[in-house]
């Protein structure tokens, strides 16, 4: 089933006429890699590699010696189109969630690819939900304030609502 996700007809993504000639890269693949990178980006990567985009994956796209966060963050903001790979530890990323931030700070189009998960488990409207337990661990770490806890909540709810696709597994 998992080659059949991102078949041409099946794809919002592959079916819209994005405007592709002034971005560095077409798409930008947002992800949790150690649930993700193997399986479902690798196989979006490839196939719209195929269809003649230019897809910025981490793993793919970086080049030796460059700051990451710095080439991550270009990438996004000179991206035609983002992709959000939201995934059951999606919301345990810092990076993830910075980088949903800042994808929707661009105002490209984003497609949502709810990966094993909901989109209303996005919106932590159940206390006990995978994503509300990610938050309730950033909090007790200490390492971010409720500013930046509440800008990855928001986009997490913003992104809940856009139209996207549902694959369990």
């Amino acid at each position: 089933m998992a080659n059949s996700l991102f078949s041409y007809r099946s794809s919002p993504l592959l079916s819209y006429n994005y405007p592709l000639p002034t971005a560095a890269y077409n798409v930008f693949i947002n992800h949790r890699g150690i649930e993700t990178k193997q399986s479902v980006a690798s196989l979006l990567y490839h196939n719209l590699q195929n269809k003649g985009f230019k897809v910025f994956l981490d793993q793919k796209s970086l080049q030796g010696g460059e700051y990451v966060p710095a080439a991550i963050r270009q990438a996004i903001r000179k991206a035609s189109v983002h992709v959000a790979i939201l995934s059951p530890n999606y919301a345990d990323s810092e990076w993830c969630l910075d980088e949903l931030h800042l994808m929707l700070k661009t105002g490209a189009p984003i497609v949502p690819v709810f990966w094993e998960i909901r989109p209303s488990q996005l919106r932590m409207e159940n206390d006990n939900g995978m994503y509300t337990r990610a938050f309730h661990k950033h909090k007790q770490a200490g390492k971010f304030n409720i500013r930046t806890l509440e800008k990855w909540r928001k986009a997490l709810r913003r992104v809940s609502l856009l139209e996207g696709s549902i694959y369990e597994g």
